[in-house]
């Protein structure tokens, strides 16, 4: 299921294989890796806004504009896509581990239901996806990309379109939940060897987007609590 990630990878993907190598660049001192493994908790609740931890990457046509928003007391982080594509990624500096699970709440207006072409390049649009993204050294090899899908059923399991090494995991779908806040949990290392058939390099980044493009649709969707515990391998 391996592809080579130097070559583009589609507009939509591009940042995920190959883009986000130059976003992630060296983890600062303050990331500096512990001596021992333990217990690394990632937590996202958009309190304290977005921009001096997300970094907003811009893709081929349009761009996805993702903005810190007041909702019921709480600050969540909001996007609007039109006809566009872009993520927002919080780089990760971990070391491999043995134990992950990560959760969040997310709630989409609509679930772009005229699209009934998911499973191809030319419908390959969401209106959510988290990313929890792979690598080592820098590099990055694959990712888990967790869907609110408009046709393909919750628990579909399929490589993008775009690049083999993303495994698509469909874990809402259609518009029965629009408009509602709708928690989601998951073991990564579970889903990660499920799909690939092996143990995951280092987290690497965790990445939220909602894309349009591919499909010239309009899409808007809400993210919060984003918590990712990992466990370091010995």
């Amino acid at each position: 299921m391996r592809t080579g990630i130097g070559r583009r990878l589609g507009p939509m993907l591009l940042w995920t294989l190959s883009g986000l190598r130059i976003l992630l660049g060296s983890p600062p001192e303050a990331f500096a890796q512990p001596a021992q493994p333990q217990l690394r908790t990632v937590v996202e609740d958009f309190e304290a806004g977005w921009e001096d931890r997300w970094r907003a990457q811009n893709l081929g046509r349009g761009r996805t504009v993702y903005a810190v928003v007041e909702e019921e007391g709480s600050h969540v982080l909001r996007a609007i896509s039109e006809a566009a594509g872009s993520a927002v990624v919080r780089p990760l500096y971990l070391n491999p581990v043995s134990e992950g699970t990560i959760e969040w709440r997310w709630k989409v207006a609509s679930s772009l239901a005229g699209n009934t072409r998911e499973l191809e390049r030319a419908g390959d649009d969401y209106a959510a996806r988290l990313f929890v993204v792979f690598g080592e050294g820098g590099s990055i090899r694959d990712a888990l990309c967790y869907v609110w899908a408009s046709r393909e059923p919750p628990g579909s399991v399929y490589p993008s379109p775009y690049v083999k090494s993303v495994a698509m995991i469909v874990l809402r779908s259609g518009d029965a939940r629009a408009g509602a806040w709708v928690s989601e949990r998951r073991d990564v290392l579970a889903d990660y060897r499920a799909f690939f058939g092996e143990d995951p390099e280092a987290p690497t980044a965790i990445a939220l987007m909602v894309d349009t493009d591919d499909t010239s649709t309009h899409g808007r969707a809400w993210f919060d609590d984003i918590r990712l515990e990992v466990r370091e391998a010995p």
